[in-house]
Formats: C-alpha cells, sequence, structure tokens
C-alpha cells in the first residue's frame, strides 16, 4: 500500500484513504475487513469520488438515485416528474444527489459517472426496477433549481426532429445500495474512529 500512495500523496482525500487504509492493515482488530484489492480501488478513484465517499453515507445505507429521460409521455403524465419507463433515451443514466453537499452547474454528469465508477468497483450497486419505499426521498430531484436549468437547457438544445409532442423529460426512481464488499472498504478505508 506504501508503494502505491507515493503517486497519490498530492491528493489528500486519496492520501488520507492510503493511511487509513494501511492503519486499518495494521490493527488485529480490523485485519479481516481489509482486502488486498483496496489499494486498486483507492488508485481508481478521483480526487473527487474519494471526497464523496469520505463525506456521504453511501457505502453505509441505500440512497435515492434516479435516471433522467426524454421519453414518451404516459396519457396522464406530466414533464418533469417521476413515472415508468417507455420508449425514448437516457440523458443521465444514474443521477444521486446529497443533502450536505452542493452540486454546481458544471458537475451534474460527475455524479452520474461516480455511480458508474462506484459500481464498476463494486462498492455499490443500482439494481433493475429496485426504489426506496420512502417516496419524499425522492422529491428533491424535482425540486433542485441548477438540475431543472440543465434539463430545460437539454430540451431547447434538441433538433426540431427530436422536439414532439408526446416527449418530454422524466425521473425514474432508483436506488443505490451498498455492496458487502463496499462497507468493507469504509471500515478500513475511511471510517473515523
Amino acid at each position: 500500500a506504501m508503494e502505491a500512495a507515493k503517486y497519490f500523496v498530492e491528493e489528500d482525500s486519496l492520501r488520507q484513504m492510503f493511511a487509513k487504509l494501511v492503519a486499518s492493515a495494521s490493527d488485529s482488530s480490523k485485519f479481516t475487513k481489509v482486502h488486498p484489492a483496496f489499494v486498486n480501488i483507492i488508485s481508481q478513484l478521483a480526487p473527487f469520488e474519494a471526497s464523496i465517499l469520505q463525506n456521504t453515507n453511501i457505502l453505509l445505507y441505500p440512497n435515492p438515485c434516479c435516471k433522467i429521460r426524454f421519453q414518451k409521455k404516459a396519457s396522464d403524465s406530466k414533464a418533469f416528474s417521476f413515472v415508468n419507463m417507455s420508449e425514448g433515451h437516457s440523458i443521465i443514466e444514474h443521477f444521486i444527489m446529497f443533502d450536505n453537499l452542493h452540486i454546481e452547474q458544471d458537475e451534474l454528469e460527475l455524479y452520474s459517472s461516480l455511480l458508474d465508477n462506484l459500481t464498476r468497483l463494486n462498492l455499490c450497486e443500482i439494481p433493475a426496477n429496485y426504489k426506496l419505499t420512502d417516496e419524499t426521498l425522492y422529491e428533491k430531484y424535482l425540486k433542485n433549481p441548477r438540475l431543472n436549468i440543465f434539463l430545460e437547457q437539454y430540451k431547447t438544445a434538441l433538433s426540431s426532429s427530436e422536439k414532439s409532442t408526446d416527449q418530454d423529460i422524466f425521473f425514474l426512481k432508483e436506488a443505490v445500495i451498498p455492496t458487502s464488499f463496499g462497507k468493507m472498504f469504509f471500515e478500513a478505508c475511511i471510517k473515523q474512529n
């Protein structure tokens, strides 16, 4: 771990994870929670992603996320609401927001790539057709002004052939769930004593 850490000493969030991993590996009570792959996982995280892992509960509990699509309207649906998937295409494949973090306009797509990378590393999963039972957890997606501005700009930029009265922007509820491996990673590389 120390050999790999020398490449990340400039990034504080990554350096902290490596230091925590080394400390966990030398602590006999945490030794069983230290996996050899954790060094590689840290090396595959962007500083932004490491900071998210350190400052949110994404590796501890299920969190609401959503897929944002430009798709065919159902007869009773209104734009910028939650619906089931229908014919169309994704604008943002998986999007997550955290109550304790402020998202800038230019960071919206970073949050989608964050989830792609965390699922690729098997720290989290986004099961198909799974959503959290507390519907109120999803309301923040409909009320985020930066996200709404981004989506309105997207809609405006569509070519005239793509614009149609039977399609609009909709949200699909999803959930991101930490894996057992992700929880181990949190214990070994992030958790504060």
